[in-house]
């Protein structure tokens, strides 16, 4: 984190647009860390994640937007950075949400791309991260919900591949952890999976994923949780033929 946040520290923000920006919290993390930046934009579809990210974030120079993230209503060419963070496993039409962020994106500017990964080379803890959050998606998606299981490293890169970017840099990071059998958070994290497993009570596949629901208590009681490794890719745009630096950090 330390080597992300020099690096973004670096960079002059200027206009910025935030895809899916949720609760706000990237667009806190390139407020609090890119050397400086004129204005902030987030959109989202849900308006109560949006209420949300402005309580938890009261700068004039940020706003959040209502905002389809496949029809982006902005000029070619508005914004120095375009980023998007653990999102990309929350849509079905990934090249055209790509190909509408290069569109409002600067020639030169910054294509931020920040998402977990499953790959199984994580602790055991960070692995029932991933399965909490694989089971999460199981149940969103029987809510007619868009919600894919989380990529792995190379699926993640490939899919900047097929997007005409130049100069890539990859930092490869982790959230420490003091204690991953921390009793608040596995509390907190039980009491979720049984508000998430009551929204299909009366779903056919009610049963079987709470019984998953349950082993995975089980797991959090005995590894504890922590967060998933996360691949955080900068890229610029390009004209020309995409080319990697794979810095991995």
């Amino acid at each position: 984190m330390e080597k992300i946040a020099v690096r973004l520290g670096e960079i002059s923000g200027g206009k910025i647009l935030d895809i899916a920006t949720g609760k706000g919290e990237f667009v806190h993390l390139l407020a609090s860390t890119l050397k400086n930046f004129t204005e902030i934009i987030g959109i989202d579809t849900s308006d109560f994640m949006l209420e949300l990210a402005k309580k938890n974030l009261s700068d004039n120079r940020i706003k959040f937007i209502n905002m389809d993230a496949k029809n982006l209503q902005f000029a070619d060419q508005n914004f120095n950075i375009v980023s998007i963070s653990n999102s990309l496993h929350h849509f079905n039409n990934l090249k055209e949400i790509m190909d509408e962020m290069k569109r409002i994106l600067k020639p030169d500017g910054f294509f931020i791309v920040n998402e977990m990964y499953c790959d199984e080379d994580q602790s055991e803890a960070q692995k029932n991260h991933i399965s909490l959050h694989h089971w999460c998606s199981e149940i969103d998606t029987r809510q007619g919900i868009i919600h894919k299981r989380t990529y792995t490293r190379n699926q993640i890169k490939k899919i900047l591949q097929e997007t005409d970017l130049k100069d890539v840099e990859i930092y490869d990071y982790t959230f420490p952890m003091e204690n991953s059998h921390d009793p608040e958070i596995i509390t907190r994290l039980w009491e979720t999976i049984d508000k998430y497993i009551e929204k299909i009570s009366t779903h056919p596949d009610y049963l079987a994923l709470k019984q998953q629901g349950e082993l995975l208590k089980e797991n959090l009681n005995l590894v504890g949780f922590a967060p998933a490794s996360i691949l955080l890719i900068i890229a610029r745009k390009s004209k020309g033929r995409f080319s990697w630096l794979k810095r991995k950090h």
